[in-house]
C-alpha cells in the first residue's frame, strides 16, 4: 500500500528540506491519501476475484511473520472502527461489520438463500465504573466463580502490570489447572451421559405377585 519513504514520512522519521520543503509535504500527504483509498478498492478484486489457494498463503505465513501478521490485522480493524466511527459522510462500523460478515457467508456457501444474524455491541468501562472492593472480597475468599466478566477482565488485566507478575510461571500454572479442567470437565461429561442411558434404557414390568393358595382350604 505505501512505499517504504511513506512509511518514513508518516512515522516522522523522513522530513522534507528546502524552499520546496511544504510543497512537498502536501503533495507526499496527497499521495498517501490517494494510494489508501485506491488499495482500499482493490479489496473488491481481491475478494471476488483471488484464487482460494492464493488467499490462504496470505493468512499462512512462516512462524516468524505470524505475530506480526496478527498485529497487522488486529490494527486494520481498529483503523476501520476508528475511522467510521467519527466519520459523518459514510456508514459506521457496524454497518461495515454486518454487510460485510454476511457477504463473506453467502460467497462461503454459495448462496445468499440464507438468514445470517451478526451481532455487534461495544460495552466501555473505565476504572473508576469498576467496584474494586467486591473485586477484592472474591479474591481474598477465592469466589472464583462470582465473578462476572466484567470483574474478571479487571482483575486479570491489573494482575498482569503487577510487579509480582511472571508470564511463565503463569503459563504453566495455567496449563496444569487447565488440563485438570478438561479431565474434571470430561469426568462430568461421562457420568452425565452415564446416567442418560440408565434413564433411558427400558425396564421389565413389575410382575404381580399373588397370595399363595391354601392347599388344606376347603372349597366353598
Amino acid at each position: 500500500m505505501l512505499t517504504k519513504k511513506q512509511r518514513e514520512f508518516i512515522r516522522g522519521e523522513y522530513e522534507y528540506e528546502g524552499e520546496y520543503a511544504s510543497q512537498k509535504r502536501y503533495q507526499q500527504r496527497k499521495a498517501i491519501r490517494e494510494r489508501v483509498r485506491n488499495s482500499l478498492y482493490d479489496f473488491t478484486e481481491l475478494f471476488e476475484h483471488l484464487d482460494e489457494n492464493e488467499r490462504e498463503k496470505i493468512f499462512s505465513p512462516p512462524e516468524d511473520e505470524r505475530e506480526p501478521l496478527n498485529q497487522a490485522l488486529i490494527n486494520l480493524v481498529a483503523f476501520l472502527y476508528k475511522e467510521t466511527h467519527v466519520t459523518t459522510t459514510l456508514p459506521n462500523f457496524e454497518y461495515y461489520l454486518k454487510s460485510g460478515v454476511r457477504r463473506a457467508t453467502y460467497q462461503l456457501a454459495g448462496s445468499d438463500m440464507y438468514d445470517v444474524d451478526v451481532d455487534f455491541e461495544v460495552r466501555r468501562t473505565s476504572p473508576q465504573d469498576v467496584e474494586w472492593d467486591k473485586i477484592e472480597d472474591k479474591i481474598r475468599f477465592r469466589k472464583w466463580d462470582e465473578f462476572t466478566e466484567g470483574e474478571l477482565k479487571w482483575f486479570l488485566r491489573y494482575y498482569a502490570k503487577s510487579d509480582e507478575f511472571d508470564p511463565e510461571i503463569a503459563h504453566e500454572e495455567f496449563e496444569k489447572r487447565f488440563e485438570q479442567f478438561v479431565a474434571e470437565t470430561q469426568e462430568a461429561g461421562s457420568q452425565k451421559a452415564k446416567a442418560s442411558r440408565e434413564k433411558q434404557r427400558p425396564r421389565p414390568d413389575p410382575i404381580e405377585t399373588l397370595p399363595e393358595e391354601d392347599e388344606n382350604a376347603e372349597d366353598e
